[in-house]
């Protein structure tokens, strides 16, 4: 939170804490897919999708300040005035510092969307323009296996001594100290052994326009959607990737603007059904004095199943057969 140890602070000079809402875990997901597409009577095509998917939460920790505080250092102590404070956690630790990892809670989301595309009247060209809007991540995880929720509220000045927390690594022993400073019960802080986090639900429009042949743009906006107190939250990004794509190499410059202020300038390729590439290259190229943001992401198709092929046609007196996901020479 940008603040120094306590044996850096200046003794007893005041520093504000601002209101503040922190939700961060891990989780894994496991989903099914349903889609069904039709054509339109002037052969445009739409595309109709649902994910289903089981949310398996491992680790999570929150903290909502509601209301702006100050402290103050005196001697080895931290002194707060007042406090409103929220906060809750789901962990392998336990009061041994021994860590096991497992599932700390279930939940379910969804995914909605839509895509509709305008075909080309150029044979070079799959399509002309694609559109899509989808609703994502629509859901939430309860956790209820090794959780707690805390509750600290006060309004006179509490004397936290910092000693007690040396050596503290595991979330329940520090909930423990902090409840028996501020109110003499190690449990008074207690409010529930189980909370919710909502999974980080967003709205995403994108357009994806072929150019010319093998040349494509694609514009995303995503824009995330708060439905609970405590919830995951997807960065607001707006993207431009102009591209070249062939059925056996792809490569991109993705122009990004994320949370309406900090600029990306990415690369990607892909080699078959292998992709790797980064959002914020300029992180990794540019010496930063503060670094804002970076990422670097891989994945990697597969095709278990046999691909479908359609029946063979003629087109300019050859003949010619589709295939679908089968990358061959």
């Amino acid at each position: 939170m940008n603040y120094d140890t306590l044996s850096e602070l200046n003794h007893k000079q005041v520093y504000p804490i601002g209101a503040m809402n922190v939700v961060s875990g891990a989780y894994s997901e496991i989903g099914l897919n349903f889609s069904h597409a039709f054509k339109t009577e002037r052969e445009h095509k739409i595309s109709l999708g649902i994910n289903a998917k089981l949310l398996l939460g491992h680790e999570a920790v929150y903290i909502d300040n509601k209301t702006p505080t100050t402290f103050y250092k005196n001697r080895d102590s931290l002194w707060v005035q007042g406090g409103d404070i929220e906060l809750g956690f789901a962990t392998g630790y336990d009061l041994n510092k021994n860590y096991k990892a497992g599932i700390q809670g279930l939940g379910f989301a969804f995914d909605l969307g839509m895509s509709y595309l305008f075909p080309s009247n150029d044979n070079q060209k799959p399509y002309s323009v694609k559109l899509g809007v989808s609703l994502l991540d629509i859901g939430f995880i309860n956790f209820n296996k090794n959780a707690e929720a805390h509750a600290l509220q006060f309004t006179d000045v509490r004397d936290f001594l910092n000693n007690a927390y040396k050596g503290n690594t595991a979330q329940v022993s520090m909930a423990r100290t902090i409840s028996y400073q501020g109110f003499d019960d190690s449990m008074y802080t207690l409010q529930s052994n189980s909370f919710r986090i909502g999974s980080p639900t967003s709205l995403h429009i994108q357009a994806d326009f072929n150019v010319v042949r093998n040349v494509f743009i694609n514009v995303n906006f995503t824009r995330r959607i708060s439905l609970m107190a405590r919830q995951f939250q997807r960065s607001n990004s707006i993207i431009l990737t102009p591209r070249v794509e062939y059925k056996w190499f792809e490569v991109g410059t993705p122009l990004s603007l994320i949370e309406d202020q900090l600029f990306g300038l990415g690369m990607y390729m892909r080699f078959g059904p292998l992709t790797v590439g980064s959002e914020q290259l300029n992180a990794w190229l540019i010496k930063q004095s503060t670094l804002q943001s970076g990422d670097v992401y891989l994945s990697l198709r597969v095709f278990p199943f046999k691909t479908k092929k359609t029946a063979h046609s003629r087109t300019n007196g050859r003949s010619k057969t589709n295939d679908y996901g089968c990358y061959k020479f």
